[in-house]
């Protein structure tokens, strides 16, 4: 990760396509899924992308409830992303706005040496 004070909040979301794969986009040349830490940006995103259906489609998201829940998912897609040349997530892509991206593994990385219990 790089040298920022970050924590993941929970619930964070993965927003799906209709083939049932995860969202990506392009940044800075850069294939990127797409991780949202809450539903309005996730909302936001969405109805730049494919206009304001949002709350009249069903839209189907994988949720994240705890830091173990995400660490697992991770660990689980990240041969098949590595195996299609994706290798960063996009933090909260918003449009008109920076994306915010890292790898996989540093986010991974993050997750497994943070101490949960930390005080915030």
């Amino acid at each position: 990760m790089p040298d920022v004070d970050f924590a993941m909040p929970y619930p964070c979301y993965f927003l799906m396509t209709k083939k049932r794969k995860i969202e990506q986009l392009v940044s800075e040349g850069e294939k990127c899924i797409c991780l949202f830490t809450d539903h309005d940006t996730l909302e936001c995103w969405y109805q730049e992308k494919y206009g304001a259906n949002f709350t009249t489609r069903t839209v189907e998201v994988v949720e994240c409830v705890a830091r173990e829940q995400l660490i697992c998912l991770l660990k689980g897609i990240r041969p098949q992303m590595v195996a299609n040349e994706i290798e960063h997530i996009a933090i909260d892509p918003t449009p008109g706005k920076l994306v915010g991206r890292v790898t996989i593994d540093e986010l991974l990385n993050h997750l497994l040496n943070d101490n949960p219990t930390r005080p915030e």
